[in-house]
This record gives structure tokens, C-alpha cells and sequence, in this order.
């Protein structure tokens, strides 16, 4: 399994937030690769709207069923596995990922485990997940 981040902070969609920020993010896998999608919440209010931009980013298809709560991807080898809300500490340096997507449900917390061990992005920072 190949693990990769978009990130709504930034040009290159590889960037962490600088600063105390808190984010959505949500969980998106296909055969080969589980993304971790986040954005700061004054942006993204929606778990949705991250959903979108990642199949913008992409440049695969998705559909609202229910604006602005609910966007899906209708390729059946994508899944949506859940999300929730990422709380960036920098005096701490440390990122804490909680919460639940009303849309999309609790996030998986394994499969964000290994993408957190295995993402050279996040090899500098303390992580908690499930908090």
C-alpha cells in the first residue's frame, strides 16, 4: 500500500500548517493508495469539500448528493474511509487527530496509523491518534 497526503495548506498539496491550527481531514483509499486529505476549517467547514478537492486534484469524478454535506466518488475502487478533525500543537509539535465526520463516519483509526508511520511528511512529529 502506497500512502499519500493532500493538503489544502500550500501550492504543493505536501505541506503541514505552520502555527496552532485545527483541520478536517478525511481518510480516501483505492487498491493502491490511501490519502490523507486535510484543510484548515475556515476553509473546509465540510468533510465534503475535502473530498472534492482531492478528486479535483485527481482529476476523477465526483458527485454531490448532498450540498454542502455529502460529495462521493462514484469509481467503486474508491472508498471514503471516514474523518475527523487534526489539531496542530506547534510549541509542542505534535498533531492530534480526533473526531467524526457526520458525513462520512469515524475514521480508520489503523489504517491512519500506518500511513502517519510510513509518511516521510510526518517523521518530526509527535502524533496521537484517537484523541
Amino acid at each position: 500500500m502506497e500512502y499519500q497526503v493532500c493538503s489544502f495548506f500550500g501550492e504543493s498539496r505536501r505541506s503541514l500548517p505552520t502555527g496552532d491550527t485545527a483541520c478536517k481531514f478525511v481518510l480516501v483509499k483505492n487498491q493502491k493508495t490511501t490519502w490523507l486529505v486535510f484543510g484548515p476549517i475556515d476553509k473546509y467547514r465540510y468533510h465534503a469539500h475535502l473530498v472534492e478537492g482531492l478528486s479535483d486534484h485527481l482529476g476523477i469524478a465526483s458527485v454531490w448528493v448532498k450540498k454542502p454535506d455529502l460529495v462521493n466518488i462514484p469509481d467503486k475502487d474508491v472508498e471514503i474511509m471516514g474523518g475527523g478533525i487534526m489539531n496542530f500543537d506547534s510549541n509542542e509539535n505534535l498533531i492530534k487527530f480526533g473526531g467524526i465526520s457526520r458525513a462520512y463516519g469515524e475514521y480508520d483509526r489503523s489504517e491512519l496509523q500506518n500511513l502517519l508511520k510510513s509518511h516521510s511528511l510526518f517523521k518530526n512529529n509527535l502524533t496521537k491518534v484517537g484523541t
